[in-house]
């Protein structure tokens, strides 16, 4: 009942504000639009694609949890849980690990903003939202000079219904 009735259950840009200017694909796209960008994701998400990156990923976990071992514990959430999905994205969408820290500082401002009134949230999460519209509008740019193997490279090239992404929907699948 509730894919049916998009109307009432709506998942569009007002569903959630987190500092985003247009809805964020596929997640604020309502059917029957949602099936159209569901069908570009699928196969880049297919287990056989996934299975791909394993390698990649386990040498991440290696790298964030070797060192713990000798230091004898620490505060998981610092050393592993937060850098490890936010690494994983950087390198999926081609951006430099260097900037974890910066990535993680931003998803936090998005999250957790320090702020206390509804308004000043609103404005905080603006302002994050913008800086991470910037970087990603960066790498979009230096993608259109020169392609990459990452999700950045493959949506500059994608067609949804034989129309090509356009730089907002690439802005929108990035974010």
């Amino acid at each position: 009942h509730v894919l049916a009735h998009p109307e009432i259950f709506s998942s569009g840009i007002d569903a959630v504000a987190i500092g985003q200017v247009r809805p964020l694909i596929p997640l604020q796209i309502d059917p029957p639009q949602h099936k159209h960008y569901r069908r570009l994701l699928d196969p880049i998400f297919a287990p056989r694609q996934v299975a791909t990156l394993e390698a990649q990923t386990r040498a991440l976990a290696r790298d964030l949890v070797d060192p713990l071992v000798a230091r004898g514990g620490c505060n998981f959430h610092e050393a592993v849980a937060e850098p490890f999905p936010t690494t994983v994205f950087l390198q999926l969408l081609g951006l430099p690990v260097s900037r974890a820290k910066e990535f993680i500082a931003l998803k936090d401002g998005i999250i957790r903003p320090p702020v206390k009134t509804h308004d000043e949230r609103v404005a905080y999460t603006a302002e994050v939202g913008t800086k991470i519209y910037a970087i990603l509008q960066e790498a979009i740019d230096a993608r259109m000079d020169e392609r990459g193997d990452d999700f950045i490279s493959l949506f500059l090239d994608a067609e949804v219904d034989g129309h090509r992404l356009t730089n907002d929907d690439v802005l929108a699948f990035a974010r």
